[in-house]
Parts: C-alpha cells; structure tokens; sequence
C-alpha cells in the first residue's frame, strides 16, 4: 500500500497528494495528475531544512531536466502555522527512495541548500548590512544629531529678555515630534551611551 501524503507548500500552492505511482512520485489536486516524476529520469534529490513559522522542516526537492517536484514535512495552515505531517513524509521518503535504489550511482543525492541558494542570501545579507552601515554614516555626518528625535536646549536663562529671545529662537528651528532635552538631561544621556559602548 503506497503512503499518501498531504503538502501545501505556501499560501498560494494548492494542497496537493504526493504518492509513488508504478516508478514515478505523483501528485494529484483532487482527482487530477498535476505533476508525475518518472523514477528513470530524476537527476538529484536533494533534502533541506527550512524555515516553517516558528519551526523548521525538512523539504525534499527531486530535479529533472524538465523541472522539480517538491514536498515537505510540514504542510502551510495559514499565516505563521504549518502542520506537522512528518509521519506521512518519512513514509513518502522511504519509498521514494526504495524506487530509486537501482539507480543509486546515477543520482546525485544532497543534503543542506543549493550553493546558488546559499549565494542568493549572502549576497542579500550583505546589501542589508551595507544599507545598514550607510544609513548610521548618513545620521552621523549629515545630520546634527544622529537620532534625529531629541534636541539638547541651550543654557540659558529663561527668566531674561535676552534668555527669551535665545530659547525662542532654539524653538523655532526644531521641528514637529523632537524632544527637547535640558543640558543636563543630555550630559546624563551622553554619560550612559559612553558607559555602554566602553
């Protein structure tokens, strides 16, 4: 009796039924054929962990040179949620690879993500740390003040005309949102970074 396996792999997939079919791993959407390896023509197969909400699961991909199929130990629910349907995977799994065995030495059998995958997000993480990087150096030479959210106010006496006048015009050339910090306040602040970073 062929093991049946339940899979959707993303919001937009429909759920498909995976089996192994007379040499070839089928799947069916509903009652139709929607995808049919044929054992003699798969090239890889190849076994990943990834990313399933708060979990992970392990993907199995079997590339031809027409294409790939694929299927996974969890099935997408909805938003954040997979269900675990490692059971009938495993199952899957075993007999797939029991179909494969004759032609072991012609397979090439992997394991962890494609080298272009695995360049794909490298190369992602680096813009995103070079962006990163570029925003900080943009906040401290361009701008007067790195944050851009609080304001130190001068020293001045506020109970004089010349104290007004001076805070008056402090106040007119900051904008909507930015706190304003007394000089003390600031030092205090100034004092905690430095601790921090020393």
């Amino acid at each position: 009796m062929t093991t049946l396996h339940s899979d959707k792999r993303s919001a937009t997939a429909p759920e498909l039924n995976w089996s192994v079919e007379r040499e070839a791993l089928t799947a069916h959407d509903g009652e139709a054929v929607v995808k049919r390896v044929q054992a003699a023509e798969v090239t890889h197969v190849r076994l990943s962990l990834e990313v399933a909400g708060k979990d992970v699961q392990v993907v199995c991909r079997v590339t031809t040179r027409d294409g790939e199929a694929v299927f996974g130990s969890q099935s997408w629910a909805g938003v954040g949620q997979w269900n675990n349907r490692a059971a009938s995977f495993r199952s899957l799994l075993g007999e797939w690879h029991r179909v494969l065995l004759p032609r072991r030495d012609e397979i090439a059998f992997l394991e962890g993500q494609s080298l272009g995958f695995r360049w794909v997000m490298t190369l992602f993480g680096l813009v995103t740390g070079l962006a990163g990087t570029a925003v900080a150096l943009w906040f401290l030479v361009v701008q007067e003040n790195p944050a851009g959210l609080f304001a130190v106010a001068p020293a001045v006496d506020r109970r004089t005309k010349t104290g007004k006048a001076a805070y008056a015009e402090f106040e007119s050339t900051i904008a909507d949102g930015v706190t304003i910090l007394k000089p003390d306040e600031a030092d205090r602040v100034a004092n905690i970074a430095e601790a921090v970073l020393n």
